[in-house]
């Protein structure tokens, strides 16, 4: 644990080091007043730029009831209004899963799951109507229903859909006026092997739903979980394809301005050890790309497209039982993916949301401590933001910068960017005392452009030890050098 500590600490400094433009903000703590119980928020920015955050807080003591919370802030998030109850009487049930969405008029619904028993629960809607949160019940007749997601189409229609866990699990939706009348129910018509709709919606300027969800090909709920992606157009709802070549537990999707869908998804790398890599892949001229590995030992992730059409991602690494994690930054460039790093404490990074609005990435996450050598976690909702002004911008890196990600790296480390032009650039591996360890040639294009994946191995074929090194790229009279750090 103290050499982890000890190469973070190192890294922190290496990366602040290296020209990354990003300046978060301090972290703001949206849930200070809730007594450190707080889980899986959700947020989202209205047009005037107000944010609106949802999260579930767990009765101290008492793990099998909770509260849903609501707070809001008016000034990017700088500070936050005191969080508010938001379910029916303001009452301590078994409340899970919420969601949020906001129409153009600043209009609010909050969705979430009642009920302890999954097999018994039901979807509830809560509103604002005379400064007074409203509780509808919005699955009657579908006991077992979780899992909702909430979003509002280019009309103003907030569109609720849920999953039931029937003999083999179907997708209901019902559609929400601006005057919160609420339609009947509705049946997707997805096909038999759906088990669960996760992640986000989104609609698109056509304003057709585009959603993932897990897909059983041998209808079990075991690891043949792949990831799907359907759209749905209010007529039929297709799928468009299958992702993933093992178990994907969680997966978004995000649409560019030209209506090209890009994909992400969590998939298991090692069931024994529950360790999950994160991984995407879009779709250009009607054809799907190779899956693409954005990080590994992934705990959960967030994504999001600017305006450009850039890929963000939000990622926290880690695994639980070791109860210390951190918080990392992806964004795409033109020769692969520019990591920054926010966070690494004694904390444990969980749920993280992030969203783009104005030039200005916004992200929301969980913060948690444990209680000595006790199971029971205390966790904060914390908020940062920045601007988008960073070195992954349309420009052409210059002659001699690399990118190197992810950094620290586990088993594969990828190297690509712009250096030399053309011919044979010789790449090295030294230990920080200055023993190679690794050396290869690589190609690189005319205009000096290349592409490089590394296994993590000695020339020799043994795994590479933990520790800190030396990446050195040689072409002609031109050298670069960078740090990198391999962990376990």
């Amino acid at each position: 644990m103290k050499n982890n500590i000890f190469l973070i600490g190192i890294l922190y400094f290496l990366i602040s080091t290296t020209g990354f433009a990003q300046q978060w903000t301090e972290p703001v703590n949206i849930s200070n007043s809730t007594e450190n119980y707080n889980y899986d928020p959700k947020f989202c920015i209205d047009s005037n730029g107000t944010i609106h955050c949802v999260w579930r807080y767990v009765v101290p003591w008492h793990t099998e009831l909770s509260r849903i919370y609501y707070s809001k802030s008016l000034n990017d998030g700088e500070s936050w209004g005191e969080p508010e109850i938001v379910n029916k009487d303001e009452e301590n049930a078994a409340l899970y899963e919420p969601a949020i969405a906001v129409n153009s008029k600043g209009d609010v619904a909050i969705a979430f799951t009642k009920g302890g028993d999954y097999s018994l629960s039901y979807i509830c809607l809560a509103h604002k109507q005379a400064n007074k949160w409203q509780e509808d019940t919005i699955s009657q007749g579908f006991p077992g229903s979780m899992l909702p997601l909430i979003t509002c189409d280019n009309n103003d229609i907030f569109f609720l859909l849920w999953f039931h866990s029937g003999p083999y699990g179907d997708i209901y939706y019902r559609k929400i006026d601006d005057g919160f009348n609420i339609s009947p129910i509705f049946d997707m018509l997805v096909d038999s092997n759906l088990n669960l709709a996760i992640g986000n919606l989104f609609f698109d300027k056509q304003n057709k739903l585009h959603f993932t969800a897990n897909h059983n090909q041998y209808l079990s709920q075991s690891q043949d979980t792949r990831t799907a992606y359907y759209v749905f157009d209010f007529d039929q709802c297709e799928m468009i394809n299958i992702f993933g070549s093992m178990q994907t537990p969680y997966s978004m999707v995000c649409i560019d301005k030209a209506l090209n869908p890009l994909v992400s998804w969590k998939q298991v790398c090692n069931y024994l050890l529950h360790n999950y890599d994160c991984y995407c892949s879009q779709q250009l001229n009607g054809q799907w790309g190779e899956p693409i590995l954005i990080a590994d030992s992934v705990h959960d992730y967030s994504m999001c497209m600017d305006n450009r059409g850039k890929i963000h991602f939000l990622i926290t690494s880690g695994t639980e039982n070791k109860r210390t994690s951190s918080l990392y930054y992806y964004a795409s460039g033109e020769f692969g993916w520019e990591l920054s790093y926010l966070d690494d404490s004694e904390s444990f990074f969980t749920h993280v949301q992030s969203a783009y609005y104005n030039q200005s990435l916004f992200i929301i996450y969980e913060d948690c401590s444990y209680d000595g050598d006790t199971i029971n976690k205390y966790s904060n909702i914390l908020f940062r933001k920045t601007d988008l002004i960073s070195s992954c911008g349309d420009e052409k890196p210059p002659k001699g910068e690399i990118n190197i990600y992810p950094n620290p790296f586990r088993g594969k480390l990828h190297i690509n960017g712009f250096f030399g032009m053309g011919g044979t650039t010789l790449l090295e591996i030294f230990t920080y005392d200055g023993i190679l360890v690794f050396s290869d040639q690589l190609e690189t294009a005319e205009e000096g452009t290349f592409n490089y994946s590394w296994n993590g191995e000695t020339s020799s074929g043994t795994k590479l030890q933990e520790g800190i090194y030396l990446l050195r790229l040689r072409s002609g009279e031109s050298m670069v050098c960078k740090t990198i750090i391999s962990i376990n």
